[in-house]
């Protein structure tokens, strides 16, 4: 009763129609007390957000993916009960490294050169990402996923690998090894290539007779003189190659899985711990020579730091 009393008095009409001309007047949004008075998509909020997502990722880089490394190195001597000091130091420096990729090319505004060398740090997953728009997520989150998948895709390598050795090598045929084997090319996209491309030359030398090829697990392994009595052998990726004689399965397919969290960066790595494996002898009295660069001492962290593990298998 009072409000329709109140329409009808001429002066509170006048009243009502100012107040009205003044909100209309004045657009800014009414903010309750105690509350910031920052809208998301205001210029400050924006700037909140974006600082706080860069440190979230930071934090990630800089220590999810050194820690993940360490992670999946320990996971490697662990299913393959062994181990190594020396190369748990050289994993965490791959991760600080790939950490360091990944907050470039994840970071704001990264060029296209920062996000060649993500991806070229990140073999094909992050690569496809991009393509398909993935890299438009959160980038912790992103960065964070990308970790995890190294440290689980070890871990089913493992176990793949302790199976496989138990019941030995299949010749007869690849079989489901080729997906296997690509998926895990996906990880050390060049190495893998290279490999893949070797296995396929010995694959049409096997058919003339001349060597053999098959799988262990998701491995494929090549031998192209089996019959030898002494030789090498090498991993590039998600294959194996004896040179001459049989491959020494275990000792391989532990750097098979390297690759897994290492990816295409083990070969550089491989090379400085050649200088780490002279210094390394160097240090504790030993004459530095070709099998301590290459290789490693059973006995002693003295060697490459990527063979110790693998020497004593």
């Amino acid at each position: 009763m009072g409000a329709y009393l109140a329409l009808d008095d001429p002066d509170a009409s006048a009243d009502t129609g100012a107040a009205l001309a003044a909100v209309d007047e004045d657009p800014a949004p009414r903010v309750a007390p105690g509350a910031s008075g920052v809208h998301p998509q205001t210029g400050a909020g924006r700037c909140v957000i974006e600082s706080l997502a860069a440190e979230s990722l930071a934090w990630v880089c800089a220590v999810g993916w050194p820690l993940a490394m360490v992670a999946a190195a320990a996971l490697n001597m662990a299913l393959s009960r062994t181990f190594s000091s020396t190369e748990l130091i050289f994993a965490a420096a791959a991760g600080a490294a790939a950490g360091g990729a990944l907050y470039v090319g994840l970071g704001p505004d990264p060029g296209p050169a920062a996000r060649g060398v993500m991806s070229l740090a990140h073999g094909v997953p992050l690569a496809l990402g991009s393509t398909a728009g993935l890299l438009d997520a959160p980038a912790a989150g992103l960065a964070a996923v990308l970790a995890l998948l190294r440290v689980a895709a070890t871990a089913l390598a493992g176990w793949l690998d302790r199976r496989a050795l138990a019941r030995g090598p299949r010749w007869a045929g690849v079989g489901w090894g080729l997906p296997l084997a690509a998926l895990r090319a996906t990880m050390s996209p060049v190495t893998s290539t290279v490999g893949l491309a070797l296995f396929g030359a010995a694959w049409l030398r096997s058919l003339s007779g001349r060597g053999r090829v098959g799988r262990v697990g998701s491995v494929l392994v090549a031998e192209w003189n089996p019959d030898a009595r002494c030789g090498s052998a090498v991993s590039l990726g998600s294959t194996v190659h004896g040179w001459a004689a049989r491959a020494p399965l275990p000792h391989e397919l532990y750097h098979a899985r390297q690759y897994l969290y290492l990816g295409d960066s083990l070969v550089p790595l491989w090379l400085i711990g050649c200088g780490w494996g002279l210094a390394s002898a160097k240090a504790t009295g030993r004459r530095p020579c070709r099998r301590l660069a290459i290789g490693a001492d059973r006995c002693a962290e003295v060697g490459n730091p990527l063979e110790v593990a693998a020497y004593r298998l």
